[in-house]
């Protein structure tokens, strides 16, 4: 802060030559009569000011008088504001502004504790951005340092959640026609991504999983127990990547399948019979095989 003062001698002719001895602060100067300037240094400076009359005569002129004086500048209480950090969402855009009072501007900031997670950044003027990628709780110091090199510290917690993700379609149980092209495609959401999929469980026979999708045409009729994950490669929590699984049940239900005719015409003995029997329900080719009684 601006800073002045004006020595006065009196008790003498005048007019009087003021002179300073000791160390002065780094910004003011004794100029006159005057201390003045702007101090950038804080300390305790033992100074002394000394008049002399320049007019007195006499036995023993020059007249002079001396004064001892402590200049004092305390340190300045740098402060950073605000005093705590919002929470964020790993994948999510984040920006907060840091601002510092009680120094002289402008200001610089730097982390000189602790770190913050991936993604995130402090520049130098107070600007805290980025997209953090790892979830927890990050404890950091903050420093910021004032046009003079004077400092001021503040320690943060900064809590970044794990992002929640859905997985489509939700969890229960998935319909696959026997003998009929079938196709599910699961889509996860809630982060950024990319996702990577992966199905545990026994799949019917002609079914298979690959990228995100199911397909194929389901052989073998059944009911199957099989789970989907979905995973963000690009965001952790606590180092780790994270997932949702699903649980679904996949019914391939048996087919019905029907012989024609419902009924065989008669035959006379020693006259040529011919009876086609067709099949539907199922899929072709059909194979027919008396299985009771006989011909």
């Amino acid at each position: 802060a601006p800073y002045t003062q004006t020595f006065v001698a009196g008790g003498g002719v005048g007019p009087y030559a003021y002179a300073l001895t000791g160390a002065l602060p780094s910004g003011i100067t004794f100029t006159g009569d005057t201390l003045s300037g702007t101090p950038t240094m804080p300390g305790t400076y033992a100074v002394t000011v000394t008049a002399t009359d320049t007019g007195s005569t006499g036995a023993g002129a020059p007249f002079s008088v001396s004064q001892s004086y402590t200049l004092d500048v305390p340190a300045p209480t740098i402060v950073i504001s605000p005093a705590t950090l919002p929470a964020t969402t790993a994948g999510s855009a984040y920006s907060q502004t840091l601002t510092a009072t009680g120094g002289a501007a402008p200001y610089t900031f730097a982390i000189t504790a602790g770190a913050l997670p991936a993604g995130l950044t402090l520049d130098a003027a107070g600007a805290l951005t980025g997209t953090a990628t790892d979830a927890g709780s990050f404890n950091i110091t903050v420093t910021v340092t004032d046009a003079f090199a004077q400092t001021g510290s503040r320690a943060y917690t900064l809590v970044v959640t794990a992002p929640t993700l859905t997985l489509s379609p939700a969890a229960g149980t998935l319909t696959a026609i026997y003998g009929a092209t079938y196709s599910q495609t699961f889509v996860a959401s809630g982060s950024p991504g990319p996702y990577t999929y992966a199905l545990v469980g026994n799949l019917p026979a002609g079914l298979a999983f690959a990228g995100d999708t199911l397909s194929g045409t389901p052989r073998t009729p059944g009911s199957y127990a099989i789970s989907v994950t979905a995973t963000d490669g690009g965001i952790t929590s606590g180092g780790t990547p994270v997932s949702i699984t699903e649980s679904y049940t996949l019914e391939v239900p048996a087919p019905v399948i029907t012989i024609a005719p419902a009924t065989l015409a008669g035959a006379t003995v020693g006259n040529a019979y011919a009876q086609t029997l067709s099949a539907s329900g199922g899929v072709a080719p059909y194979a027919f095989a008396v299985t009771a009684g006989a011909l």
